[in-house]
């Protein structure tokens, strides 16, 4: 109940408009409308009614691209903007007592917003690290991936770009970083080529959301069941990856330990061999006969909408990020098959206004 005060006290304005923007999101007839076009300029023009900013952009799709993210960004650094200013307003001091601490020492409990904001953002950073790191290992010139990253982007990741070593890896971009905080969980060797990527940015996603679970599981808001179904995405996405690979414990270490599945499920996921075991183990949860990737996709579609029918809650914030990365994937899809000539592969697209 403290919580929802909370809520409705420090975020009730936040709350409102992002239940605005939602209704905002492209339904059927807008997807359907942008699915006629013909052009890359036929789609601008008919963007343009909700992204303003795309009069004058260059008709392409990269610099396309570059514009929706941005909107995105902007959006998120507003409301990032919002609930910092609500947090150094809660700081109230009579006869020199901070009344906001003497209610809650819990930062994240009080502020849970702040916490679910850095959580979406850092979950793109941590991509991004691996994305540049990894590119080094092939001796690749880094440069040009810099402009690839739309979103997360952050100043001690630039530092890679000099980096001759994980030992100047960890002087120059993780010690000034967020992810110091998990990096020394892990051994790491100095030569880029001796570490096992895949394990490692395994490890740093478990370690981030498990850790982000902890923060808030005192909270009872609708972002803890969201954490927990994006985890069996995770656990999922992992098994897929190392089929033949490794298996048995090693795999089970690299699960978040957060998740929504039973035991014995888990357990059966993390010595499975072969992609068919797999999909018979996820019959019970999920229907195989569709493409397993868009079946998860659509879960996870469907536990954000529902966020938005959770009474003064939060969680909504990022399930409104979610689903607004969402709706760019689907017009950058529907931009391809045009500029392809496959508007008849462009398919029924999900409705992320539900």
């Amino acid at each position: 109940m403290h919580v929802q005060y909370t809520c409705t006290d420090k975020y009730g304005y936040i709350i409102a408009e992002i239940n605005g923007k939602e209704l905002q999101l492209f339904n059927s007839d807008e997807y359907n409308s942008l699915k006629q076009c013909e052009t890359i300029e036929e789609i601008c023009i008919k963007l343009n009614r909700k992204y303003k900013f795309l009069e004058g952009t260059e008709m392409n799709k990269n610099e396309l691209k570059k514009s929706l993210n941005k909107t995105l960004i902007n959006e998120y650094e507003n409301i990032l903007k919002c609930t910092n200013d609500n947090i150094n307003n809660s700081y109230n001091y009579k006869d020199g007592i901070n009344d906001y601490d003497k209610t809650d020492n819990n930062i994240h409990t009080t502020n849970p917003l702040n916490t679910i904001l850095e959580y979406y953002i850092e979950t793109h950073k941590i991509k991004n690290f691996f994305f540049i790191l990894q590119s080094l290992t092939k001796n690749k010139d880094i440069n040009n991936l810099f402009t690839k990253i739309d979103i997360g982007d952050f100043d001690e990741l630039k530092t890679l770009k000099f980096c001759k070593d994980m030992t100047d890896v960890q002087k120059y971009c993780i010690e000034n970083c967020f992810l110091k905080k998990y990096y020394y969980k892990l051994k790491w060797h100095p030569d880029f080529k001796d570490n096992d990527y895949q394990k490692k940015q395994a490890l740093l996603n478990k370690f981030h959301i498990e850790d982000t679970y902890n923060k808030l599981k005192n909270t009872n808001l609708f972002i803890l069941e969201i954490l927990e179904l994006e985890a069996d995405r995770c656990i999922i996405d992992l098994t897929m990856n190392s089929l033949n690979m490794f298996v048995g414990k090693d795999r089970l270490d690299l699960y978040p330990r957060i998740h929504s599945m039973d035991a014995k499920m888990v357990s059966s996921l993390s010595m499975v061999e072969s992609i068919d075991d797999m999909k018979n183990i996820l019959s019970s949860r999920y229907n195989i006969n569709k493409d397993l990737y868009s079946e998860l996709v659509n879960k996870e579609v469907c536990k954000y909408c529902e966020s938005f029918r959770i009474f003064n809650d939060v969680s909504c914030v990022y399930s409104y990020f979610k689903l607004k990365e969402q709706e760019i994937k689907n017009v950058l899809w529907i931009v391809d098959c045009v500029l392809q000539g496959r508007k008849n592969e462009i398919g029924s697209l999900l409705n992320l206004n539900k």
